[in-house]
Order: structure tokens, then C-alpha cells, then sequence
């Protein structure tokens, strides 16, 4: 049986086929024995800074299972512990990497604690462009592989712990998930039906959101740290919702745009039962379109470049003569032929679009609803209000103070 220095190479050169992350050694005073991370003493100010040392240290005295470590913006590390039977001999760290998605935008969050100067700011941001993305279940492989190393021991994904930076001082968390690759009823097996109805604009898909609620949702008590977990779990879910919606035959650029839209929103959002509405709206939103696009691919081209013009269009004037003129149709024949195509009419189609940017504006704007019903051509505030709480089942107003949990 090969030793421990031997398995950890194995482990290190296999990780590195995929993933640049950079490997650490501690001994348990936190002083850094080896490393290969080229700032290493900024990074590991990095981390050992907002209470994590001692965060680890508790958690290390009380048991020595592996942990993922979240701070801000997703940022995280895997971390597990050598043993020489009862007691811990060194600290092994892999990381930093980011969970799920890099965005620029959040590294003043991360930068912020630490106080430095422009020169040692400067080279974190660069490096931070670099670190790797990591999914959900990677991250558990890793850990489960990375104590697999040290101690010969095998674990499985519901042993490794999750802590957040924000409220790990004072309270343990629970376990991450269960685990996702045994049976059929795993959350990985769930997540990959979620995403085959994605790619497929399958709008049967509630009972599968059922079936993850079932195996998520106890997790999710409503406490700080689980908000900021279920955060997490969902920007790395939208990320990979917003991958399929492409293989699906949504446009890339309407993908990512709306994957910016909701990131924004899962950060402005501070509860559980907010968060849920979001994931919810997200999904929906999502699945609808690729259906649409799908529904659309069959169309005739001049069908469908009517439907190009309004999705991008939605605020013009848009008459029947305009859009007949547009594609070389007759206006009679444009409204029977949509109709038949589409299965709406042109003018339910134009109010759905309408609608769709209307709920945009609504929660990532400040724009007065008055203004949106005018930039949207909608006239009166009194009949867009009519139309969205027909189609939403509440007022513009009660819409954006449904999502607005800044």
C-alpha cells in the first residue's frame, strides 16, 4: 500500500490536470510549511484573516472531518487535518478558488478586511482573475480525495462541513447536503434531470424543484449562515442553468445577460423565503425562453425575425403595418401566420415581452413606474398596472416590494 507523501502527490498531479489551485501545508500553529502559490504571503493573510484562523482551530479540537470554508463573494478552501490517531499534526489547505463563478465586481468585499496598500491590492485582483471555478460537487470530490490522502480514511460527501466566514465564530454548521452520488434520489442526480429539462425548455419540471426542496430545504433554517449558504448554492446553480439554457439553443448573450440580472438579485436578497422566489422566477424564466426558441426553430424566417425584432425591441410602437412591412408580409397574413406559428397572437406575444422587461426594471432599477409604463408603451400608469396585475397577481408596486430585500 502506497504512503501518505505518495498519495498526496497522486492527488495534487491529478487535480492540476484540471485546476490550477494552489496547495498549502500548515503545522497547527498556522505557520505555513509549504506552498506553491507565488504571493504566498498575501494569500495567506487572505486567509487566515476574518476570525478563520480561529474558527478552524475550534474546529479542528472538536473533530477532524474536512471543511469548505466560504467567505465573501464565493471565495473558498478546502480544508482537512493530518492525524496521528487522536490528534492533529498538520493543516492542509487547497485553494483559494471561487465557488461556481469569478466576478470582478465583488473583489472590494474580499479585499476590503484585509487593509492594504494600492501596490498588494493591486496583485490580488490579478490573481484573483486566475483562480479556477469550481462546481459544488467538485469541491466535496476534492475534500473527500484531499483526507483520502492523509489519513487512508473514507468519507463521504455528508461528512465534509461547510463554514462561512460570517457566522462560523460562534456556531457549527450543519452537514453539506447529502450526498450527491449515491442513489437516485442524490441531489446530483436531481440537479442533472433540472438541467436536461433546462436544455430541453421542458416546462414540466416543478415536480423535480419539489424533489430538491425535499432534500435541500431542511438545511436552509433561516439563520444567517445557511442564508449565505443557500446564496451560494444557488449562484453556482444559475451558472450551470444559464450553460444549459445555451446547449439548449438560447442565445448566449440573452443567457449571460439574464445570469448578470439574477446574480444582482440573489445579492440584494437577505432571507430565505426572497431567495426561494428568486430561484423560482429564475428557473421559470429560463426554461420559458428556451421552450420559446425551440417552438420558434420551425417557424418560417420571417416569423421568426419578427419575434427577433420584439424581444429586442419591446418599448417601440409596434403596429401590425410596422411589422408587416418589416418582414415582407401582408398585415392580415402576418396575424394568421404568427398565430399559427406562435400559438399567441402578435399582440399577447408583444405584452408578454413587455412584461418580461417591465419585471426587469422593476427590481434592478429605480425608475419610477410611471416612467417604466412610458419607456414600455404601455401609456397610463392605470393600464399597465391593470395588464401586470393580470398577468402577475399583483401591482407593479407590491411586485418590486416583494424583491426589493436590500
Amino acid at each position: 500500500m502506497i504512503g501518505k507523501e505518495e498519495r498526496l502527490e497522486v492527488f495534487q498531479q491529478l487535480t492540476a490536470c484540471c485546476y490550477n489551485i494552489w496547495n498549502w501545508k500548515y503545522d497547527t500553529q498556522f505557520n505555513v510549511i509549504e506552498s506553491n502559490c507565488p504571493h504566498e504571503l498575501l494569500f495567506d493573510q487572505l486567509f487566515l484573516s476574518e476570525g478563520r484562523r480561529k474558527t478552524i482551530d475550534e474546529h479542528m479540537r472538536k473533530c477532524h472531518v474536512p471543511i469548505v470554508y466560504t467567505a465573501s463573494a464565493i471565495l473558498s478552501w478546502i480544508i482537512a487535518f493530518e492525524r496521528l490517531e487522536d490528534s492533529v499534526t498538520a493543516i492542509y489547505v487547497k485553494g483559494p478558488f471561487f465557488k461556481g463563478f469569478n466576478d470582478e465586481k465583488s473583489y472590494s468585499d474580499i479585499l476590503k478586511p484585509l487593509c492594504l496598500d494600492k501596490e498588494a491590492e493591486s496583485t490580488l485582483r490579478s490573481d484573483f482573475q486566475s483562480l479556477p471555478m469550481l462546481t459544488s460537487s467538485s469541491i466535496i470530490q476534492f475534500a473527500i480525495m484531499l483526507h483520502y490522502s492523509l489519513n487512508a480514511e473514507t468519507i463521504s460527501a455528508s461528512e465534509v462541513l461547510p463554514y462561512s466566514t460570517k457566522e462560523s465564530k460562534h456556531k457549527k454548521p450543519g452537514k453539506i447536503l447529502v450526498d450527491q452520488f449515491e442513489g437516485t434520489n442524490g441531489y446530483w442526480n436531481t440537479e442533472q434531470e433540472l438541467l436536461y429539462k433546462v436544455r430541453n425548455g421542458d416546462l414540466n419540471y416543478r415536480d423535480i424543484i419539489e424533489r430538491a426542496s425535499v432534500l435541500s430545504n431542511w438545511k436552509y433554517d433561516g439563520d444567517k449562515m445557511n442564508v449565505d449558504y443557500y446564496r451560494q448554492h444557488l449562484h453556482v446553480l444559475l451558472t450551470l442553468v444559464s450553460r444549459a439554457a445555451v446547449e439548449g439553443s438560447l442565445p448566449r448573450k440573452i443567457s449571460f445577460s439574464l445570469c448578470s440580472e439574477y446574480r444582482r438579485m440573489l445579492n440584494r436578497c437577505y432571507t430565505i423565503s426572497g431567495l426561494h422566489q428568486i430561484s423560482d422566477v429564475m428557473l421559470s424564466d429560463y426554461i420559458q425562453r428556451v421552450h420559446e426558441m425551440k417552438e420558434l426553430s420551425t417557424c418560417p424566417s420571417p416569423i421568426r425575425m419578427c419575434c427577433a425584432y420584439i424581444d429586442t425591441h419591446p418599448g417601440e410602437k409596434l403596429t401590425l403595418e410596422f411589422l408587416a412591412k418589416k418582414v415582407g408580409y401582408s398585415v392580415y397574413y402576418l396575424s394568421r401566420k404568427f398565430e399559427q406559428e406562435v400559438g399567441i397572437s402578435i399582440t399577447d406575444y408583444i405584452c408578454n415581452k413587455r412584461l418580461e422587461k417591465a419585471k426587469y426594471m422593476l427590481t434592478s432599477t429605480n425608475l419610477r413606474i410611471e416612467k417604466i409604463s412610458e419607456v414600455l408603451g404601455f401609456g397610463s400608469r392605470s393600464y399597465f398596472t391593470s395588464i401586470f396585475s393580470k398577468n402577475m397577481g399583483m401591482t407593479p408596486s407590491a411586485y418590486r416590494r416583494s424583491t426589493d430585500t436590500i
